[in-house]
């Protein structure tokens, strides 16, 4: 009787525990997805991403819909290239390798290679917001 009691609070505890992460408000299981850029949400400093298939809900125009990135499990990462209807020139996109990387107790950081590091300041399942630090 005890074994069966065990095991289902074993098991319920673990069906109700939530993920966690080093940095607060960055919830890492949701990078893994097709990102676009929102414009409107933006700053000169911070950027702001928003997944593709809330693009048309957020107001995203068009070009920046088209475009965007996707984040691989396996450090793939896509830069995308929106290219206007009847203009085929150059290449649809870009393919770069990506890693996490902490610095500090609670700064993460998301490094693309041979692109930029950025620090990413929230990161859910509608919205990652990075601010650039280096090239």
């Amino acid at each position: 009787m005890q074994t069966l009691f065990l095991s289902l609070m074993t098991a319920l505890s673990t069906f109700f525990a939530v993920p966690t992460t080093k940095s607060p408000g960055i919830d890492k299981q949701y990078i893994y997805q097709h990102w676009v850029i929102s414009a409107k949400e933006s700053t000169k400093t911070v950027t702001v991403y928003r997944p593709h298939h809330l693009a048309d809900a957020k107001g995203i125009e068009m070009r920046h819909k088209h475009a965007g990135m996707i984040i691989k499990k396996g450090g793939k990462f896509r830069q995308l290239r929106w290219r206007m209807c009847g203009n085929d020139t150059g290449p649809s996109g870009y393919d770069y390798q990506w890693k996490w990387q902490t610095q500090g107790a609670s700064q993460t950081l998301l490094v693309i290679k041979k692109k930029a590091t950025y620090k990413v300041l929230a990161l859910s399942k509608d919205m990652l917001k990075v601010e650039k630090l280096s090239k």
